[in-house]
């Protein structure tokens, strides 16, 4: 290799940052590309060895290749650079028999080219001669920072996330939408408590008003409920000496019917009709029905349980 001659490109140095730079770059290329770019070999070994799942195995194969790096150049010693690059070639050559039967040969191909030929690079690598009167670190200074390198590194990426090549192709991620939240709307703890004090009445405060001065039932109910549609034909489709208020329950913002038909308008004699604020998840089970005297909820019922219907 004549372009070796010169003693200076000959640095045990230069072939450890050459090798620590391809194997940085292969890490980085795994973790933009996916967990299945990393080398299939090398994942099958620690799976196969511990038991790791095939995700956290992708997960060490990466963490392995960066602390190489990081340990190659921090030793930046010819034999380190030796031992990493003859490993990184094994690896290399069995991807690339893997890949002659399974497809995907340019790059397992391509990297072990590059690996062969760092390689090569190490072993005509020569450390350059100590110069008189100086005397160097001790052997075991590169070790140590070696060792403290590769754990840092090793640690810190062994909890990467790969990047999803679909979406990383489709470009960032739009914003998340806001979280729609839900309310329960269970009308039981306040039986037998003044109905100023129930969550019905924090989100449709006008039914204190109605209560106030007549006794009423209140029909929470689903536009949507064909038994709602039925009790209002059936039980309020006649005058009644107490005020009746119907009081609807729209869909929250990200749901979805699984009704077939639009909704229809109740059959309900004199009706005060409200509804519930647009938006919210409303947790209940309609029909619910409540009974209201002198302000009081004195009854609770819905599909779940109870009777507070008129007689």
């Amino acid at each position: 290799m004549a372009i070796l001659r010169s003693p200076r490109l000959r640095s045990p140095r230069l072939a450890s940052l050459a090798l620590s730079a391809f194997l940085a770059g292969l890490a980085v290329a795994q973790l933009r590309f996916g967990a299945d770019s990393t080398p299939a070999p090398l994942r099958e070994l620690l799976i196969a060895m511990f038991g790791y799942k095939p995700e956290l195995a992708a997960r060490l194969t990466v963490a392995l290749e960066l602390a190489a790096a990081a340990a190659v150049l921090v030793a930046g010693t010819r034999f380190l650079a030796l031992v990493v690059a003859g490993t990184t070639v094994f690896f290399a050559l069995a991807c690339v028999s893997r890949a002659v039967t399974g497809g995907g040969l340019l790059w397992p191909a391509v990297s072990l080219v590059v690996s062969v030929a760092i390689l090569f690079y190490a072993r005509a690598s020569q450390p350059s001669p100590p110069r008189e009167g100086r005397r160097g670190l001790s052997p075991a200074w590169p070790a140590i920072g070696a060792i403290f390198a590769a754990t840092l590194t090793g640690q810190w990426t062994a909890s990467a996330s790969f990047a999803n090549p679909a979406q990383a192709a489709a470009g960032p991620k739009a914003p998340p939408k806001p979280t729609v939240p839900s309310i329960d709307l269970d009308m039981r703890p306040f039986e037998g408590k003044p109905l100023s004090e129930s969550v019905l009445a924090k989100y449709v405060p006008e039914v204190v008003e109605l209560c106030a001065t007549q006794d009423a039932y209140i029909v929470v109910y689903s536009p949507y409920c064909e038994s709602c549609h039925t009790l209002f034909r059936d039980i309020f489709g006649v005058p009644r000496p107490e005020r009746v208020i119907a009081i609807a329950v729209p869909m929250g913002d990200d749901a979805v019917s699984a009704a077939t038909e639009a909704p229809r308008p109740i059959e309900c004699l004199d009706c005060d009709e409200l509804s519930l604020p647009k938006g919210p998840n409303w947790i209940v089970a309609p029909p619910m029905v409540l009974k209201v005297k002198d302000g009081v909820v004195t009854c609770v019922a819905d599909r779940l349980g109870g009777d507070c219907l008129p007689k």
